[in-house]
């Protein structure tokens, strides 16, 4: 696959090559890129959390707030990591609209918290990697009754999260963290859009 090539409209999801991209960027730019991504999945996550995880979402935003933040210590940074990996939901908790999603979300958070302190380019690949799962689900959540969609490239959700992920790999070179906020917050209300057939 190509690797998130801005030139043509259609994008393509390649791992090996966004980590290769990713591991020659300095530290502090990986996890940015991870919170980008997670604050792409900010909107699905409070749609799917439901109103009974009021709590939860505070606790998840507040701990991607501190990925985002170059001034947070590693012992908050810590505490912040097994807070949101207590609330990774299990696969049947009902209390959720749609647990896939609530995971990806919460997973991706996760990942942005464990960039901070690993300095493993992985972790920032694996946040990628929970927000492009997310429009995967988001995609098949409106297949037909047992159609799996398999050319996901094609599809609209899967193609925000593709730009969404270029947009933020080209802010690193430039963009202060309040544009990269602001851009992946609407890509995050699009995303949101599609999964609610808006």
């Amino acid at each position: 696959m190509v690797a998130l090539v801005m030139g043509g409209a259609l994008l393509e999801y390649d791992e090996a090559a966004l980590n290769e991209r990713l591991a020659r960027l300095p530290e502090a730019a990986r996890v940015a890129f991870a919170a980008s991504c997670a604050e792409r999945l900010v909107p699905v996550y409070e749609w799917a959390a439901g109103s009974s995880a009021d709590q939860d979402v505070a606790v998840v935003r507040a701990a991607l707030d501190l990925g985002w933040s170059a001034s947070a210590s590693t012992d908050q940074i810590e505490q912040a990591q097994a807070e949101v990996e207590a609330l990774v939901p299990d696969e049947d908790d009902e209390g959720f609209i749609d647990v896939a999603l609530a995971q990806n979300a919460v997973g991706c958070v996760a990942y942005v918290l464990r960039a901070r302190l690993s300095h493993d380019v992985q972790d920032a690949v694996w946040a990628a990697r929970q927000l492009y799962e997310a429009a995967d689900h988001i995609v098949q959540l409106g297949a037909p009754s047992r159609a799996y969609i398999r050319n996901l490239e094609l599809e609209t959700p899967v193609q925000i999260v593709l730009r969404g992920l270029g947009s933020a790999l080209g802010d690193l070179e430039g963009a202060s963290t309040a544009q990269m906020q602001t851009r992946a917050r609407a890509d995050g209300e699009a995303l949101l859009a599609q999964l609610k057939g808006e």
